[in-house]
Parts: structure tokens; sequence; C-alpha cells
């Protein structure tokens, strides 16, 4: 187990002759959606998800940290709350083992769709044996994803539901030391194997360590100030505890969170100059190829062709760019208008542009093209001067609630850059339709709990992006209201694919900044950036790839959708959200089986 991973954190030939084969009173989305979820034997299902909910139980109390994250109550799922710590409990193999044998023994067949989309999911994670022959299987101090980033967002996220929680906290503080050791001992044995870091990319992550132990006042302070205090107001503790627990706070942090940081620095200095040229993964030559598809399938849940879908994604750019040209030549004076608002005064054309109404508007918009989630409550928060130079280039991030108080979500926005035009996208990308909007619906469904713990960045991502393109549909422009959701959907859409294709490009097909800034001045593109923006995708290899491949794919499917009888908007996204967090190809097939009718149970 990486360290990193702490906290990681239609209508068909059986419809031809429909309505009338839908039962009295159906309508034909009624009957599709009835014969598509079908229920299968109870006594089968019933065994089914008590070997799922036991997987569940084994995996959560093996990651201690996560699980706090996940699940407010405890014994509401089961569970035996042992104490948080940053190093693996590991998992009891044998049970595990155990629960899986009897798991396979089922008959698929005789499962609901619900539990037939779970199962392929638990083969595929739990199963397969994908990334076991890999000799790379990456660097413990991505950018992104590593443990120097996982941990900020551990601890300044950490929940506090009791007085237990607040000395776990204070327990992992002092584990942090000995966390940092173990990654380094692991990134050291991957040197002497050949797969060192960039200077360039370990520069990136030191200076991640320094926005952390050069703080004039550490951003953990007063957010830890802000939960204590609360617990003093609800006689949670007394106000002396509340001082004694301020006390060993401060001397926790200096003593581990920021030493530990500072001697992180120190250590990943130690490895420069190990890594020749300007090589990211695709130096690592097959080890690096072997260890990128790896990272195509477990996030993105792609399993064709690399290059298949990289001449994919360049004809989709191509299409839209031809697209923005044909609709800036047709609405000269708009465009004009758009360019002001995406790159000069936003105020011509967005009223209201704070995040507060803007979420308000996209929350009370949407009944016409997507399915309703119910009441909900969420809040917008804003990072403290501190966090905002900590998550420097973060424009707002939804932290996903426990599963068991799904409902009440929360959006943080970093005010210091969401600003602007940005402010619309990021919160339809992040509240609604994005990022809580798809939680909340998913969770809606009551699906397995075990479900919360596989994690697909390309569907949770390429939704997200997905939806904020087609937020723009429902929003009310001052002016340019004729090309302004169209221009700024291809915008963003081009956005996330020149990356994503400039990830494959560079992770996988090994180019260098002169490979790269040659392809983008032949396709139009700015070529003067091709350093920063190489140094971008080695950094997280595969990470533009949720992103842009994820919204791509997002959009072929609904474009198959469309081509098929009696399309509707608002349940297209019914199926993509009741399916819910998938990998692509498992998606795709789903998605078909719905509209046509393919093997239906």
């Amino acid at each position: 187990m990486k360290w990193s991973n702490i906290l990681s954190i239609a209508i068909s030939a059986l419809l031809m002759t429909a309505p009338l084969t839908a039962c009295q009173g159906e309508t034909v989305e009624e009957e599709r959606h009835r014969t598509f979820w079908t229920k299968g034997d109870k006594a089968i299902n019933a065994r089914f998800e008590s070997c799922a909910n036991d997987l569940f139980r084994l995996m959560a109390e093996s990651d201690s940290v996560n699980t706090r994250f996940l699940v407010k109550d405890y014994s509401a799922y089961g569970l035996t709350r042992k104490p948080a710590s940053l190093l693996s409990l590991g998992v009891d193999s044998d049970a595990m083992d155990g629960a899986l044998a009897e798991l396979e023994a089922l008959p698929y067949e005789k499962l609901s769709r619900k539990n037939q989309i779970a199962y392929r999911l638990i083969e595929s994670e739990l199963l397969g044996e994908e990334g076991e022959a890999l000799s790379y299987t990456g660097s413990n101090f991505d950018y992104a994803k590593g443990i120097q980033a996982n941990l900020v967002t551990v601890f300044s996220e950490y929940p506090f539901y009791d007085r237990q929680d607040v000395e776990e906290y204070l327990n992992l503080l002092r584990e942090i030391p000995d966390c940092f050791e173990l990654c380094l001992e692991d990134e050291w044995s991957m040197i002497e194997q050949g797969y060192a870091l960039s200077d360039d990319l370990l520069d990136l992550v030191i200076e991640q360590c320094e926005s952390v132990y050069s703080e004039e006042e550490c951003c953990l302070f007063p957010l830890f100030s802000e939960k204590i205090q609360r617990f003093v107001s609800d006689k949670t503790i007394t106000p002396a505890e509340a001082d004694e627990y301020t006390a060993l706070h401060e001397e926790y942090v200096a003593s581990y969170y920021i030493d530990a940081y500072r001697s992180l620095a120190e250590e990943l200095e130690k490895m420069k100059g190990r890594c020749e040229g300007e090589s990211g993964i695709a130096g690592y030559g097959q080890a690096g190829t072997d260890y990128y598809v790896a990272l195509l399938q477990s996030s993105l849940g792609y399993y064709g062709d690399v290059d298949a879908l990289f001449q994919s994604m360049e004809e989709k750019l191509d299409s839209l760019f031809k697209e923005s040209a044909s609709l800036v030549l047709k609405n000269r004076n708009a465009a004009i208008e758009w360019m002001n608002w995406m790159y000069g005064d936003p105020s011509k054309i967005i009223t209201p542009s704070d995040p507060e109404k803007v979420l308000s508007i996209f929350s009370s918009s949407l009944d016409e093209g997507f399915p309703s989630i119910g009441e909900t409550t969420y809040e917008v928060k804003y990072l403290s001067e501190n966090m905002e130079k900590v998550y420097e280039n973060v424009l707002a991030y939804y932290l996903i609630p426990p599963i068991d108080d799904y409902k009440n979500g929360v959006i943080t926005v970093n005010g210091s850059i969401c600003e602007g035009s940005s402010v619309i996208t990021t919160i339809a990308h992040e509240g609604y339709p994005g990022h809580l909007y798809q939680n909340v619906s998913f969770l809606n469904t009551n699906p397995l709990p075990l479900r919360s713990l596989f994690s697909y960045g390309g569907y949770t991502e390429g939704w997200a992006v997905y939806a904020q393109c087609e937020a723009l549909n429902y929003y009310e422009f001052n002016y340019a209201n004729e090309v302004a959701a169209d221009l700024t959907r291809n915008e963003t859409v081009l956005n996330y694919l020149v990356c994503a294709v400039i990830d494959i490009g560079v992770n996988y097909y090994g180019w260098n900044t002169a490979e790269l800034a040659d392809y983008m001045n032949r396709n139009g593109l700015n070529g003067d950036v091709a350093g920063e923006l190489r140094q971008i995708v080695v950094s997280s290899p595969a990470l533009y790839l949720d992103y842009g491949a994820g919204g791509y794919e997002m959009y072929r499917l609904r474009e198959y959708a469309e081509s098929q009888k009696l399309f509707s908007l608002k349940e297209f996204h019914s199926l993509i959200l009741e399916i819910g967090p998938c990998g692509f190809d498992l998606l795709e097939e789903l998605v078909c089986d719905y509209y046509e009718g393919a093997n239906a149970a």
C-alpha cells in the first residue's frame, strides 16, 4: 500500500413497440428504467450484500484515518473503532479471502442490476491482478496526491465529533516523522532501482514543504482553536481542558508537524541530481509505460488502446476549435463581450458573481435537465489567509462528507483567486450540478457502503467537468447570451482536453520540452509555455486524464444516448448518476445496455 493513498482522501429493440409493451400506466421511461434495474433473486442478493458488508468492515477498519472521514457513527455500519493512525493497520487477509470466496461462489446472473455493478467493481478492485507485476508503483511524493500534500488536508479538515477525535488528532501529529521516514525509505529504494524524480519535480515538492514550515503562523492553529471552542460552547469539554489541548497542540505542531516538513525538505534535497534530463515516468522505459497504463485503468477505468484514446481526443479538439471559430464569426459583437468577460471585465455579462449566490442559483434552476436530489444543506466557507497560501493554486474544493451525513455539504473557496469568470464554472464544478450534486444523488440510491471505498477520478471529475459546462445553459447572462454558454463550454472542454492530450504525450510517449513545444505550435497553441505545462503533467501523471478524458467520455456517452430513440436529457443524467462512480469501460457497457436493451435480465 502506498503511503500517498492515506486519504484518497435508452431505447432498444425491446421497446420497438413501445409504449404498447409498457405496463399499464407506465411511461416509456418508467418501463425502460424498471427493465434495466432488475431485482434478481432475493436470497442471493441478501447473501451478496452480507459478503459486501463484511468486506467493507474489513477494509474500513484497516484504514482508520480514511474511515474517520467516511462515517460519523461507527456502530451504524457494524464497525469497531480503532485508534486513528497514519501507519497502516493491515487487512485481515484470511477474512478477506473468505468473504471474497463466498462472493465469487454466488450466481452473478441472479443478482439485481445494482448488485451486479457492485460485483463487477469488487471483481476489478479486489479480485483482479492488474498492477501486481509493476516494477514501478509511483512516488510517495506526487505533487498533487503525495503524502506531503495529503497530510495538510488530513489535519486541516480532520473532523471533531467527540473528545476521542481530539486526542487521536494529536496522536496523528506525533506519527508524522515516522510516516515520512517510511515514505523516504520507500523512495530511496525506488531511486536505487533507477526511478528517481527529476530535480524540477523535487523543487516543486520542496516548495510545498516550505509553505508549511515557513508560515508566520501555522494554518492549523486557528482551525484547531475554532473546533475546540465549539466543544467548550456545547460543554463537551471544560475551558481548562481546552487550554490543555491547545497547549499540547502548539507543542506537537512545532515538534512534529513543522519540524517533520522541514526535515522532509532536507531529505528531498539529497535526492537531486539522480535523474538524467527532464525525465518523467516515460523516462523509466517499459516500467513507466506499464505504470501509466495502470493509472488509466485504475482511475479512468479505461482498458482500451492508449493510442486510440489519444487520437480520439485530438479529433475532438479539432472539432471544438472549428465550432468556436464558427460561433465567433456568426456572433462577432457578442463574442467580443464574451472575451471581455473571460479576460477583462466579467461584470459586463455576469450578475451575480458571488459564490454563495451562484450556488443558490444553480441549486434551484436545474430541474429542466437534471433530476431532483431533494432537500440538502450546504455551506460556502472561505480559506483563511494562511490557508490561501497553502492552497495557492486551488480555486475551491468540495470535501466529501460522511456517508451517514451526506446531505450536509461544504464548499471551501479560495477567495484570493476564485473571482470573476472563474466563479460560475468553479461553483458549478464543485457544487450544483457537480461534485456535491453527484455525491448526494448517488447516495440517495442507498448504495452498498463498500462502493464509497472505491475511487474513480475519471467518473467523478469527468462528471464535474461535464456538469460545469452544462450548468451554463441555466445561468442568465447580462449580455452575449447567445454565445456565452457555448463559447465558455468549448473553452472549458478545450483547456481540459489539451492538458489530457499533453499528459499522454509527455508521460506515455515521452515528449521532451522541445517536442511538446513543436506539437503545440503545429496545432495553434502557444509553444512558449511548453516547459511549464510539461512540468505540471510530470508532477502528477494521469491527473489531467481524470478531467480531460473524463469530461470527453461523458460527452461521448451523451452523444451516443442522443442518437437513440426517445432521448431525454434528464433520463440520461439520471442513468449516469444512479449507476454511480465506476470505470468508463463499465459505464459505457451499462449505458449501451440501458438504451439498446442488451443483456437485459
